[in-house]
């Protein structure tokens, strides 16, 4: 693999997120090993969808910022990227790697346990520019001026309908799926997408 290839698959690694592109997945020390075990997976007819090698952005320490030594990077096999997924982070690693930093209410990964208000890394608003974004240009939908709240253990972008008491004091919150967000999952994952079941106060429902 080149290293034109390397940043398209480490940019979009990032832009995929820990989860999907590293959790749970097994290491390869090169990618020999890696294209090995994906070439045996793929004869099997055990996979669901084709698998190929890529190398791993979220490993720790095992390239150097500059992205100019590829040598101690870790790899796993995973979906095969397809045309238009190659065609994007080709074009756009430079920026999907040079991520933004933004302040947003969390949930943590595994039990979805909340954080509050805590850093997190975003892709890069020049690769959402000319469509809707949950974080960089929402639509125009009547949720959109609502807090926003990451659900880590989901992979999800929920907008807080926010209830009050009398005194000013909040009442209660209800997490709903962000439509934005939840319209690029269903384009990127397909059939397999989180369509957001969630407990529901009826606020996510449009006015009319």
């Amino acid at each position: 693999m080149n290293d034109e290839e390397v940043r398209m698959h480490l940019a979009a690694g990032r832009y995929y997120g820990r989860m999907a592109t590293c959790g749970r997945k097994q290491v390869h020390l090169s990618e020999e090993a890696a294209r090995k075990a994906a070439a045996s997976l793929n004869d099997s007819g055990k996979a669901h969808h084709a698998v190929e090698a890529y190398p791993c952005y979220f490993c720790p320490e095992r390239f150097p910022d500059q992205l100019n030594d590829f040598v101690f990077l870790n790899w796993h096999i995973g979906r095969e990227m397809d045309e238009s997924e190659r065609e994007l982070f080709t074009g756009s690693a430079t920026a999907l790697l040079d991520m933004e930093d933004v302040i947003l209410n969390a949930a943590e990964s595994s039990l979805g346990i909340q954080l509050g208000e805590v850093p997190l890394r975003v892709h890069n608003r020049k690769l959402c520019e000319g469509r809707s974004c949950c974080i960089h240009n929402p639509s125009d939908h009547h949720m959109k001026t609502w807090p926003v709240n990451w659900r880590g253990d989901r992979g999800i972008m929920e907008r807080m309908c926010t209830h009050y008491n009398a005194d000013g004091t909040i009442d209660y919150q209800i997490g709903h799926i962000d439509p934005d967000d939840s319209a690029f999952r269903k384009q990127r994952d397909g059939d397999d997408y989180d369509s957001g079941v969630h407990g529901c106060d009826g606020c996510c429902r449009a006015p009319r």
